[in-house]
């Protein structure tokens, strides 16, 4: 049964404040969602979920009954910008665009779900002193692979990004059966494609490595291992350090703004 725009408006709100409360930032929640950053801000200042120095002072200027134009001139805000600190009333938001960012906010929870479970399993199997990358002989690797599997297909065409900063992402094409093929594709200037075993390849090497690994080389002498180094460290299967970390994570290549 399809659900109320109301519900779905609810549903939204309490995604974007999930999203944020996990990530911690406007921008990564809006790299993760699809949804612009001006919007994922203004969903949590609807939600109660945000607070900053400017939309305190904007939504208590126009408690106070001041008109958008006299906010205007005492924050020197354009009215867009006002708006933009002002809550959602349920009403506002068309139709069209709740329906795609539900879409979005589901595709969101499907990856986090794949996720999870990709790193349920490597529990498991390697006991409570869980790391992603221990070498456990009872590492089950049937159905770490399909975990594995299921993850890439629900993260197609999400911004992952290079060590250099180079944005990018991936599909898999059906075959003549209307099955996927087990080779990704990926979205640059230059198409370049990742077969299954190479990715196998990478995934067993991570597995088994203990260290923090400190560039793509260190997954094995791999084609497409700069692309694997990525996808692996949001999947969990790998620890890299902070300062790559901060580079892999930046979503749209864009600088943070102090008031997010």
């Amino acid at each position: 049964m399809e659900l109320s725009p109301d519900k779905q408006f609810q549903n939204l709100l309490s995604t974007v404040v999930e999203a944020y409360q996990e990530l911690g930032s406007i921008r990564l929640v809006e790299s993760e969602l699809g949804i612009s950053m001006v919007k994922v801000r203004k969903l949590l200042i609807t939600a109660n979920a945000y607070d900053s120095h400017m939309a305190g002072t904007v939504n208590k200027l126009y408690s106070s009954d001041q008109t958008i134009d006299e906010i205007m001139e005492i924050t020197h805000l354009s009215r867009a910008s006002v708006y933009s600190y002002l809550p959602y009333k349920t009403d506002s938001y068309k139709l069209e665009v709740l329906s795609l960012d539900a879409e979005n906010c589901a595709r969101y929870r499907e990856r986090k779900n794949a996720v999870k479970i990709l790193q349920e399993i490597n529990r498991r199997d390697h006991g409570d002193n869980y790391n992603p990358v221990d070498n456990s002989p009872n590492h089950n690797t049937e159905a770490g692979h399909e975990a594995l599997w299921n993850c890439l297909v629900a993260f197609q065409k999400y911004p992952f990004h290079t060590v250099s900063g180079l944005q990018f992402s991936y599909t898999i094409k059906t075959g003549k059966n209307g099955e996927l093929t087990k080779e990704l594709w990926i979205d640059r200037k230059i198409s370049k494609s990742l077969t299954w075993s190479s990715i196998i390849l990478a995934y067993n090497n991570a597995v088994k490595c203990k260290d923090v690994l400190d560039r793509p080389k260190a997954l094995g002498d791999i084609r497409g291992v700069s692309y694997l180094y990525p996808i692996f460290w949001r999947f969990g299967l790998i620890r890299v350090p902070e300062k790559m970390a901060a580079v892999l994570e930046r979503p749209q290549g864009r600088k943070r703004k102090a008031d997010e």
